[in-house]
């Protein structure tokens, strides 16, 4: 019994410190990269869907932080605030534009809340990184 529970310490230990080093290298791998591929169609999408809905701020964010699943690591969608509410019309327009013009990656991304959801802002705040539209004040 004693030699069975050496056994599977010894193996927990090994399969913890395999995770570890392929996280390591992971890590190496984002330190000398140029940045995450998705920066680009956020923006589009961001710009897309200004023309639909007036956007008041935007903020690329983990998709646990709004309440989506998903690897906080790698799964990012864009959170839209503005001073229409997202009824079912507007989420229909926004979608349809998305659809038409948004690059496939992002389309479905994108979320709108109203720019009154302050639980939601401050999360996304805390979260996230804010963007901005081109020529838009900070």
């Amino acid at each position: 019994m004693f030699d069975t529970l050496i056994e599977i310490q010894r193996l927990a230990e090994g399969m913890r410190d395999h995770q570890i080093a392929c996280l390591e290298a992971q890590l190496e791998e984002l330190h000398t990269s140029p940045g995450n591929g998705m920066a680009g169609p956020f923006i589009l999408a961001m710009t897309i869907a200004n023309l639909v809905v007036p956007v008041t701020a935007a903020y690329v964010v983990p998709s646990h932080a709004i309440g989506l699943p998903g690897d906080c690591n790698t799964n990012w969608h864009l959170a839209l605030f503005s001073v229409w509410p997202p009824t079912e019309t507007v989420l229909l327009d926004l979608r349809n534009a998305l659809f038409d013009d948004a690059p496939l990656s992002v389309r479905s991304r994108v979320e709108l809340f109203s720019h009154d959801n302050s639980a939601m802002l401050a999360k996304c705040r805390a979260a996230g990184i804010q963007i901005y539209l081109h020529g838009a004040a900070r």
